[in-house]
């Protein structure tokens, strides 16, 4: 199985608005940043666009070994406090003559991803799935 989305549940981010501020602004960057933050530390991991507040959520970029990723987050539909992480190389014309880099940058950034995941308190409930979980 590719590994594209991870699903987690944790009380540890914000997944609330009240009423009022409902479409004013999305919910995720305080899971951005930690996920952004924990990232660059890893080696081999580096930035390449700032945590981002979409109309769905939020996403950043990364590189790893060289190769451009999107991250992106958010709150899962069904229930609160399940997050999901979904992991997107970009698109590069020339990356059909470095798919075994690709895979191989895509491989270590999921694993520094789970390990984020595993490593902290109140994170719980990790599956990784090839397509977008509600699917």
């Amino acid at each position: 199985m590719e590994r594209n989305y991870v699903m987690f549940r944790t009380g540890l981010f914000l997944d609330e608005q009240a009423d009022d501020e409902l479409g004013q602004w999305s919910l995720g960057e305080d899971c951005a940043r930690w996920l952004h933050a924990k990232l660059l530390t890893v080696e081999g991991v580096v930035p390449w666009v700032e945590p981002m507040e979409e109309d769905w959520g939020w996403m950043f970029g990364v590189r790893s070994h060289g190769v451009s990723f999107w991250i992106r987050i958010w709150l899962g539909l069904r229930e609160h406090q399940t997050w999901i992480i979904g992991i997107e190389p970009t698109l590069n014309l020339f990356r059909v003559f470095r798919r075994t880099r690709s895979r191989m940058a895509k491989a270590h950034l999921c694993d520094a991803i789970a390990s984020a995941l595993a490593s902290s308190p109140g994170i719980g409930g990790c599956r990784w799935f090839d397509h977008y979980p509600d699917d």
